[in-house]
């Protein structure tokens, strides 16, 4: 599987459903959203770190799930 086959098949399964837009947008919204924070000093620079990381863990994992439940379909 080529890279840019990949990132279709990823753009794809975000898109596929009006949930999973949501959750796509939810969690840019999140980071967006701990960034200014961050960026005025509201919050530390290594809490934005920890949350982006984990919200990318977490979308990655979605994102494979959604991928493999819609190649068994």
């Amino acid at each position: 599987m080529t890279i840019q086959h990949f990132l279709r098949e990823y753009s794809e399964t975000h898109s596929a459903t009006a949930a999973r837009r949501v959750v796509g947008y939810a969690i840019g919204a999140m980071i967006l959203g701990l960034a200014v924070c961050a960026i005025l000093g509201v919050i530390p620079a290594w809490l934005f770190w920890v949350v982006a990381g984990a919200e990318l863990i977490t979308d990655v994992v979605l994102t494979r799930g959604w991928m493999r439940e819609d190649a068994q379909r």
